[in-house]
Parts: structure tokens; C-alpha cells; sequence
């Protein structure tokens, strides 16, 4: 564990304080010539969030709600027969 932190220390103090700064070039990707346009609806965060959070709603509050009024005081018993 020692070794580890040792490493993750020298790591980060070269990265921070001795790497060479270099001028590399990132490529960006290019659309296609006759690509067609992408729909406004696709690209509206709101609305894909808003579906997620139903979709996250659906999954877990109709269980969670029958959890909650079908809970017995305590646990069953165990039936062994």
C-alpha cells in the first residue's frame, strides 16, 4: 500500500510539474457532404431527460409504493414444514 502511494505521488508531481508540453495536433471528424440533417427533437437534452426520469420512475416507484403499504411489523416467520 505504501509502494502504491509512493508511485501515485511521483506520478502526479511529474505530470504536474515535469512533462514536456507538446503542440499536438487533435483531429476533428468532418460530416458528410449529402449527410441529412439531425431532427431538433433528437438533439433537445430536456426532452431525453425527461423521458429518463419516467422511465427511472416507472421502474422503481410502483415498487417501492407497494413495499411501503404492504409492510408487515417485522418479518415473517420462518415455516419449516
Amino acid at each position: 500500500m505504501t509502494i502504491g502511494l509512493v508511485l501515485i505521488v511521483y506520478s502526479a508531481l511529474n505530470l504536474m510539474f515535469f512533462v514536456q508540453e507538446g503542440n499536438t495536433e487533435f483531429l476533428i471528424a468532418r460530416g458528410e457532404e449529402h449527410a441529412s440533417e439531425t431532427l431538433k427533437w433528437i438533439e433537445r437534452w430536456s426532452v431525453w431527460i425527461t423521458i429518463m426520469l419516467f422511465i427511472v420512475a416507472f421502474g422503481y416507484v410502483f415498487s417501492l409504493v407497494d413495499i411501503i403499504r404492504n409492510a408487515p411489523p417485522g418479518t415473517a416467520p420462518y415455516i419449516t414444514w
